[in-house]
Order: structure tokens, then sequence, then C-alpha cells
């Protein structure tokens, strides 16, 4: 009896543990430059999925979606939330080389990385439907030093 109590103990830990990664939230280890300075290579980001499943996402969050850009060799991208269905965007064009406007459709987002040089992001594949976005960003963890909320983006406050 005292084994299939345990095994009923493992059991629940490891359900409760999969729902908390699944549905709440987990922490990312981040690599590249494009969301620099906020988000530096190295850093480890506390991220949740909360707002995403109730659509509480706004323009200057910071997000992980899932791969939009097929000549990526990464899984997820990182970067911010510039503009919601509705919105209308003017940017240059890297592709055209030439001032663009586009109006962000139903259930899409634009998303740019902080470090526009060095980003691949919506100027390039333009916006990006929602069911891509996995996580938001909360809190920087590592390194200890810049321990603290993750910034909205000064054109967002």
């Amino acid at each position: 009896m005292p084994s299939l109590v345990k095994l009923f103990a493992y059991s629940f830990g490891a359900t409760v543990f999969y729902q908390c990664y699944h549905f709440v939230g987990t922490v990312v280890y981040c690599e590249g430059i494009s969301m620099e300075p906020t988000v530096r290579d190295g850093d480890y980001m506390l991220v949740e999925r909360l707002s995403i499943y109730f659509r509480r996402i706004k323009k200057g969050d910071i997000i992980i979606a899932r791969q939009y850009c097929e000549h990526d060799n990464c899984n997820f991208v990182l970067k911010r939330i510039q503009a919601v269905e509705g919105d209308t965007v003017n940017y240059v064009s890297p592709k055209l080389r030439k001032p663009v406007t586009v109006q962000i459709p139903k259930d899409h987002v634009w998303i740019e990385g902080d470090n526009k040089e060095h980003s691949l992001d919506s100027r390039t594949y333009g916006s990006i439907p929602y069911e891509e976005l996995e996580y938001r960003v909360v809190l920087r963890l590592l390194p200890v030093a810049s321990f603290g909320w993750v910034d909205k983006g000064k054109q967002f406050k």
C-alpha cells in the first residue's frame, strides 16, 4: 500500500509540474543580440502563457513566438510587440529599401527586435498570426546583477 501512495504522489507531482510548465510558464535561456540592450545574449527569463491564452498581449510586451522566418535556424524568436490588429505600421522594407505602410490584419501582431540593425522580424516577414505566440516575458532572472521586471520600452509607457 505505501508504494501505491508513493506512485500516486509521484504521478500527481509530475502532472502538476507538466501543467504548470505547459499552461502557466517556465524559464528560458535567450540567445542572440536582436533584443539588446533590453534582453542580452545569455539572459535567463521567466515567461508566462496565461496572457497569451486570455489574449491580454499589449503593444510593448516582449513575447516568444514560434519561428516564422524560414531561413533562420532557431525554433523560437523573442521580440517586442510593436502593433496589434487594426494598427498601421510605417517602416523601411529591408527587401525593397523604401518606406512601406501596412495595416495589421485581424488576429495578427507586428513584432520587432529592439536592436533593429540585427533583427529578422516583421519588417522582413510581415505580421504574424496571434496563434504563433507562445509566451510573454515577465522577469529577468539571470544574471543576478540584472534581476528584475522587463522594460516595456520608452514608446509604450
